[in-house]
């Protein structure tokens, strides 16, 4: 059954919302480490335009829940910290409200859960009832994970919605288009999809796993480097995602030394190699990206001959690698979508618009 996650939270939020004592549930989204939890949980946020505030479970004294005073310098009078928080929130500027997530939920001491159960359940706090924009979350690590923290009890699961947040690699690769995930890892992951994540094993030897997490940070790993530094590239894809996964990576992006040059794409469509190697073709479609990304960074014009070319060595390309090629470079340059080319290449091929 496909989960609409989102849809999900939505009706979490509405329960709380409601200011009906016992009616509230909260999300609790498990998984792996490293599995986007937190980045799911901040893109809805984003969608519904509430202010972000986490609260990593393992580093809060229960005490801070119950109430410490702290001093307020602008007032120079002393107030209760988390009643503030929940009953009386400070909004980033521009938002609706506040979603609090209460992060590595099975990390929490027995008194801290105590508290987030009455915070759920009974939308009060010290006496104060919670204010209706204050919208509660939480996420944690399986608890066979080995990262620590203990398994919830039926009592404190009844106060929650637990989802299993998926490895979702087309999922995943939306994001990566989104906030602009290096192109040899969006290239790599779009090919080889069971490399997005592997079974989190506490035990390995090595520090790097692949995750969604840690194909984030070697991207930006590799961003702070240049093509030229392959040793270094290849140690870093280790470090991040693990030797035997690493090594495929290098050995993917390695490829690209074997393509025909953008001038000779766009010099000669018809004519530039196309190798008959699929992951060669994908190395290609990275090629391009980037140089369609430089223009746009340089604030250069594609111009329409060297569009209608890239369009048309791409349609030599099966059918569903082409479209996603095409979509790349269009992504990245939007003059390249204005050409006839393009236009043609739309009307012609069905799958253009539905292609993940």
């Amino acid at each position: 059954m496909t989960i609409d996650y989102m849809r999900m939270f939505d009706i979490a939020r509405a329960s709380q919302e409601s200011g009906g004592r016992g009616d509230a549930k909260a999300i609790l989204l498990e998984g792996d480490p490293g599995n986007h939890k937190t980045t799911m949980i901040r893109e809805w946020v984003e969608g519904i335009n509430y202010t972000y505030f986490p609260m990593l479970l393992g580093q809060v004294d229960p005490m801070d829940l119950s109430d410490l005073w702290v001093p307020n310098f602008e007032t120079g009078k002393l107030q209760r910290m988390s009643t503030d928080i929940f009953c009386n929130p400070t909004l980033d500027e521009g938002t609706d409200g506040i979603v609090i997530h209460f992060d590595e939920l099975r990390d929490a001491q027995p008194e801290t859960k105590a508290i987030i159960k009455t915070l759920i359940s009974d939308r009060m706090h010290n006496g104060r009832p919670i204010a209706g924009n204050v919208i509660f979350i939480a996420s944690s690590n399986f608890a066979d994970s080995g990262c620590g923290g203990t398994e919830l009890t039926q009592s404190e699961m009844a106060r929650f919605i637990a989802l299993e947040c998926p490895s979702d690699p087309v999922g995943w690769l939306e994001y990566a288009e989104r906030v602009g995930i290096n192109f040899d890892i969006r290239l790599f992951i779009h090919q080889f999809k069971h490399f997005l994540c592997s079974e989190f094993d506490p035990n390995s030897s090595e520090f790097g796993q692949p995750s969604m997490r840690s194909w984030s940070q070697l991207s930006f790993a590799l961003d702070q480097t240049t093509k030229d530094e392959v040793e270094l590239r290849a140690l870093l894809a280790q470090k991040y995602v693990g030797k035997g996964v690493g090594h495929e990576f290098t050995a993917f992006t390695m490829l690209e030394e074997a393509l025909p040059t953008d001038e000779e794409i766009i010099d000669d469509p018809e004519g530039a190699t196309m190798p008959a190697n699929v992951s060669t073709q994908y190395a290609i479609i990275g090629l391009m990206a980037a140089w369609a990304k430089r223009r746009r960074l340089a604030g250069v014009h594609v111009e329409p001959h060297e569009s209608t070319a890239i369009v048309t060595y791409f349609r030599r390309m099966p059918e569903a690698l082409s479209v996603f090629g095409i979509r790349m470079i269009t992504m990245e340059h939007e003059d390249v979508a204005a050409c006839k080319a393009y236009s043609k290449f739309k009307q012609e091929v069905a799958s253009y618009e539905n292609l993940s």
